[in-house]
């Protein structure tokens, strides 16, 4: 194709299709309808990707004409600080996980505080969409202990928002990373 036409072809794209961003307005967690405000005015969408999205999160919009769509996020979570409790110290933090829907993941070095199991450790922040539906079961723990009784270390997070731990012994040492879903 001659040069002239590559250069009237893509002038004819570039009328026809437009890139935006825009910030959701509101959104269902199951379902792939969000509203995202573009230049000031509220637009329903359907998003072409499986997403988990919440009030506030920036996204990329496709515009042909008049019509709409949502290609995902582009902001990536931040972690955000977990309130320790009951003696713990040192962090656990938070963030959404980009791209597996309803995903989540805890990472830290805490200083443990009690250890009893079911004790309360540490209180997810709120208003985040980080609670889950129902209450899990958190295997991403690691410590430097063996627990009598063969009890693995984990934590439970709760739908309150709680974080719970389990099987930690005589544990000085402890080690987070690992992931949950707030939909199962």
């Amino acid at each position: 194709m001659p040069s002239n036409q590559l250069a009237q072809a893509a002038q004819a794209l570039s009328t026809d299709f437009e890139m935006r961003t825009g910030v959701v307005k509101t959104a269902s967690a199951r379902s792939a309808s969000v509203v995202v405000t573009v230049d000031k005015t509220d637009i329903p969408m359907r998003s072409v990707v499986s997403d988990w999205y919440l009030v506030g999160d920036t996204v990329t919009v496709l515009r042909q004409d008049a019509t709409y769509l949502c290609l995902g996020r582009t902001n990536q979570d931040a972690f955000h600080a977990v309130a320790l409790q009951s003696g713990w110290g040192g962090f656990i933090e938070v963030a959404r996980v980009a791209g597996i829907p309803g995903g989540w993941q805890l990472v830290g070095i805490p200083t443990p505080g009690t250890k009893t199991n079911g004790t309360t450790i540490g209180q997810l922040p709120a208003g985040i969409g980080c609670f889950p539906g129902r209450a899990q079961g958190f295997s991403g723990v690691d410590c430097d202990v063996t627990v009598a009784g063969g009890q693995s270390p984990h934590l439970a997070v709760n739908t309150d928002g709680t974080l719970v731990c389990f099987g930690l012994g005589s544990a000085n040492v402890v080690e987070i990373s690992g992931f949950y879903s707030v939909d199962w």
